[in-house]
């Protein structure tokens, strides 16, 4: 499997060489002479325990036992070193297949952007389950056929490696981020964190991380959740038992024709629990639901989940207006703390509920008036509002190259009622993923150009030759340079 580096060539996932140990019982228990040396042998070189090499030779007619996993070369070397020697030469039966096994140098760094691989080399998550079909290799083989006259001929397909892939992320970075939101969440505190860092120019992500993180090498390690609060789904199984308790051959039938129940969903917060009352929940845990649990920390927060973007929305909102001509620079607005936007309605306040007073149109966002914004979006309309939305992307997915991309929710043109259009132009009511909202800004004041949002430049083979080339790509203009530059001074 090809490696993943980031954009200045430090590796942040490689493939290591290991072995596994097979005995042959067959040939091991052949003679007295040969099993007492290679016990020995492998007690010495492996720690192997005797309980584990007794459990191997019970089958005694096998030539196929897999004894250890995962072993390094170093060690194996000086086993077989040892057995070409003259003490050595009565061990029988021991020999070593070769796999990879994927190692993540720098930990939990950057573990949801690279994700992990399982059995079969199969990526899952991150760059390494997107780009799975470029980073595997392929197996070589020898085979033989027959000639027209009777000789066999072998032939042999040499192995391939998988391709490196050339990340965008910026290793300094990436640590940079972990290390200041490990740091908040000492200091200060918070549900969840989410951080993304993205060059305008290109969208390309230079770094993205949350508050929580698993360790790629070892991605089943339930004490990643050691911090977290999740929520699972009622075991089934306990169900079933209550069920099988409580009921009696006499209402049978009622409970057939009972409507099934959606299943009861259990809330676990690891973090206030104990070592011993953690480590006993997690045993409790059957195994879909320490595969629900650790779903929770594979998950990335950045990409996936949804959140209100409050004032951070503003911008967009006033860009839109600039763009089509229902603002300009120097116009005013006056705020006297709250709005009311159709009749019947009740108030809808700004953060200043003494009021701002009168605002131009840089003020009204450098001081993040909810009732200039709503005075923009009414004098915009709900079709204006709507359109840019969508030309911003909002409510759609970004397309960035990793997978379980969430795609966010805002009202309809039909649904912005007066009280919805002006909830939104201030960033509630709807809901957005962290991607979407760094990708538009980086459109808001790069000079109008959305690029999709990529986590790849290149794929290169084991050679180094470049294979492909990920070139930023623009999918549309958003906004003209002229407004881009306003929202850039503003």
């Amino acid at each position: 499997r090809g490696d993943i580096v980031d954009r200045n060539g430090n590796v942040l996932a490689t493939s290591e060489k290991v072995y596994n140990l097979i005995l042959e019982p067959k040939n091991i228990l052949r003679t007295e002479a040969g099993k007492k040396a290679t016990k020995a042998a492998l007690i010495k070189y492996f720690n192997m325990e005797e309980s584990k090499f007794d459990e191997c030779m019970q089958n005694t007619d096998s030539f196929y036992s897999v004894a250890m996993k995962g072993l390094a070369y170093t060690d194996v070397k000086a086993f077989q070193e040892f057995c070409s020697t003259k003490d050595g030469a009565d061990v029988i039966g021991v020999r070593f297949e070769e796999e990879y096994k994927r190692k993540y140098p720098n930990g939990s760094l950057a573990c949801h952007l690279l994700g992990y691989t399982v059995s079969g080399n199969v990526g899952q998550g991150g760059i390494e389950g997107y780009y799975n079909s470029y980073l595997n290799g392929v197996n070589g083989k020898t085979y033989g056929y027959l000639t027209n006259d009777n000789t066999v001929e072998s032939v042999t397909v040499p192995a391939q490696n998988g391709y490196t892939v050339v990340s965008t992320i910026d290793l300094n970075i990436q640590k940079i981020i972990e290390d200041n939101i490990e740091e908040y969440m000492k200091t200060t505190g918070a549900k969840k964190i989410g951080v993304i860092a993205m060059d305008p120019d290109t969208a390309e992500v230079l770094g993205m991380s949350t508050s929580y993180s698993y360790d790629p090498n070892e991605p089943m390690d339930t004490d990643a959740l050691r911090n977290m609060k999740v929520t699972v789904t009622e075991s089934t199984e306990a169900a079933t038992e209550d069920s099988s308790e409580e009921g009696s051959s006499e209402d049978t039938t009622d409970a057939t024709t009972e409507e099934p129940k959606d299943p009861e969903k259990i809330t676990y917060d690891f973090s206030s629990m104990t070592d011993d009352e953690f480590k006993k929940t997690i045993d409790d845990l059957t195994s879909d639901q320490t595969y629900e649990a650790l779903d929770a920390v594979w998950r990335n927060y950045c990409i996936s989940d949804i959140l209100e973007p409050g004032s951070t929305f503003k911008p967009f909102t006033i860009a839109g207006a600039i763009e089509d001509g229902v603002v300009k620079d120097g116009d005013t607005f006056y705020c006297k703390g709250y709005e009311i936007v159709a009749d019947g309605t009740d108030p809808i306040y700004c953060h200043n509920r003494t009021g701002d007073g009168t605002l131009t149109l840089k003020q009204a966002l450098e001081q993040s008036c909810n009732v200039a914004l709503m005075q923009i979006a009414k004098s915009e309309g709900k079709e204006t509002f709507s359109k840019y939305q969508d030309i911003f992307n909002f409510g759609s997915q970004t397309g960035i190259d990793l997978s379980g991309e969430g795609s966010g929710l805002v009202y309809s043109e039909e649904n912005l009622n007066p009280v919805e259009l002006a909830t939104s132009s201030f960033g509630q009511g709807i809901n957005v993923t962290m991607i979407q909202m760094i990708t538009g800004f980086c459109s808001l004041i790069n000079g109008g150009y959305y690029y999709e949002p990529h986590m790849v430049d290149k794929i290169t083979n084991s050679n180094g030759a470049t294979v492909e080339n990920i070139e930023p790509r623009v999918l549309r203009q958003t906004i003209s340079e002229s407004t881009s530059a306003k929202i850039r001074q503003y």
